[in-house]
């Protein structure tokens, strides 16, 4: 049956509200709402909180600013006034379906839409296998997920949604870029040559774990140990404060290490023009593996540090994974005990283990190129069935 909403006087064609606040979901709705707009199928109302809003705004999208933040599972008031301002941009804006990304740490507009929702259709898109946000006890009624694995995985935490692959469309937009030409842009930017290695921490707004610090520390120390000439930046993650900011390069100087902030304004320059990319848990691993298959020559390899109980505990929390899959695909490496890091770093920035991961990248692709009309039809489909 038709959606009641579609009946609505002088509505042509459905309306999507769409919303989201981590960058992941940005990644992804970005190509979705450029369909969208290219098909004009639908018409959409666009939400967004920082730091996927300022995504939005350089792609040229439209959307309305929401600051309603996030709560923790035990703070009651948060959790309530968040409700309350889901209710009421639902009430403004009368979507005939309401599209989502997935957010965290915490509970967020994204998932307080879903649960304010009502009997209007709810769809999420997930930008790391498995991932489920139980937010207000209410979950999407439909699943995008890139590939059968992480089906599989949603099909396991969120029992009765309808899980739909689609493929990957925050790299929908790898193939339009130049791998080649961002290393070189970027390696120039920071001052690097051709003997020069750069090694970049991607951060995670994780400071509320001990660990997380006692990672960076760890990390830049065996660095420091195998590779005292190497050039270490820290990219921080846009839901990292100022102070957080700070902290992180405290953290690393404890090192003699050269370390600086990555300023590069794309993630992408910064995979590419690395030769060694550490992190805990970041996504940023996938557009790694979708840029290295589209790059002439190896790029960056990338080691995800577990090494911390703490850290180890939230990923596992959090996507219901032992080890990282693209690790088990063997396009990254896990590191999972300290005494494992100097080793590890060492091998990583051969030659000869950036040149495995690359052949493994191009031979592991995720298909990008029609994801954002699959999610799209399904949608339409939903609404006229």
């Amino acid at each position: 049956m038709k959606h009641d909403t579609l009946s609505k006087v002088g509505r042509s064609k459905p309306r999507l509200l769409v919303c989201a606040s981590d960058p992941g979901a940005a990644a992804h709705l970005r190509e979705f709402l450029h369909h969208t707009a290219f098909s004009g199928n639908v018409e959409t109302i666009v939400l967004a909180e920082e730091p996927a809003l300022a995504i939005f705004q350089r792609a040229g999208i439209h959307a309305h600013p929401v600051a309603v933040g996030r709560a923790s599972e035990s703070d009651t008031a948060a959790k309530a006034a968040i409700l309350t301002s889901a209710a009421k941009l639902i009430s403004n804006f009368g979507p005939d379906a309401i599209v989502v990304g997935l957010s965290g740490p915490g509970i967020g507009i994204d998932e307080a839409l879903v649960a304010q929702a009502g009997t209007v259709p709810t769809f999420a898109v997930q930008d790391f296998w498995g991932d489920v946000n139980q937010g207000f006890g209410r979950l999407p009624d439909t699943y995008f997920v890139r590939d059968r694995m992480a089906a599989d995985l949603t099909r396991v935490r969120a029992p009765g949604a309808i899980i739909i692959p689609v493929g990957s469309a925050r790299n929908a937009a790898t193939a339009r870029l130049d791998p080649d030409r961002l290393r070189t842009e970027f390696r120039t930017a920071v001052g690097a040559n051709s003997t020069t290695e750069v090694v970049v921490f991607l951060g995670q707004p994780l400071w509320h774990l001990p660990g997380y610090r006692a990672t960076l520390s760890k990390a830049a120390a065996a660095l420091q140990r195998v590779r005292p000439e190497a050039l270490l930046l820290y990219r921080a993650h846009p839901k990292e404060t100022l102070a957080e900011r700070q902290e992180s390069r405290n953290c690393l100087a404890k090192s003699t290490l050269s370390v600086n902030e990555d300023r590069a304004l794309e993630v992408e320059s910064s995979l590419c023009g690395a030769d060694l990319l550490l992190t805990c848990f970041s996504s940023c691993g996938q557009d790694l593996v979708a840029l290295s298959s589209i790059s002439t020559k190896p790029l960056s390899a990338l080691l995800c540090l577990l090494c911390e109980t703490d850290i180890r505990d939230i990923y596992r929390e959090m996507s219901a994974l032992n080890d990282m899959p693209l690790s088990v695909m063997g396009a990254t490496r896990t590191v999972w005990q300290d005494n494992d890091l100097e080793e590890s770093i060492d091998k990583a920035l051969t030659h000869s283990e950036r040149n495995r991961a690359w052949l493994i990248a191009r031979e592991n692709t995720v298909d990008a190129v029609g994801t954002a009309d699959r999610m799209l039809r399904a949608i339409v489909d939903k609404l006229v069935a």
